[in-house]
């Protein structure tokens, strides 16, 4: 048995015998810097969803707080709807692509 010790010895021998051709050696691990790469990919898909689900509530609560002063202060339903009757639905994410600039590289 060379160099096992009793205990190995005794599993090495408990074990089943390997196919003829079969390869013994194990699968090296993956570098550690792809791991990272994963998480950095993981997190930055993250940030850009939650961003992006709530741009439009981003967008609404800034123009309510910019009417706050005015006499003429509204709710959120009339804010959203003058603002989509006005610019179309695509102006409560006016502000995306600022806020993912600003927000990816923190992750």
């Amino acid at each position: 048995m060379g160099l096992c010790s009793p205990s190995e010895a005794a599993v090495a021998s408990t074990r089943p015998p390997l196919p003829e051709g079969a390869v013994t050696s194990a699968r090296p691990p993956p570098p550690v810097w792809l791991e990272g790469l994963k998480n950095g990919c993981a997190s930055g898909l993250a940030v850009v969803a939650s961003k992006t689900l709530l741009q439009p509530f981003d967008t609404l609560k800034t123009l309510q707080q910019a009417a706050a002063g005015s006499p003429s202060h509204v709710g959120l339903r009339a804010v959203t709807s003058k603002l989509v009757s006005e610019h179309g639905f695509l102006a409560l994410y006016r502000g995306l692509g600022i806020s993912l600039f600003g927000a990816v590289p923190s992750m």
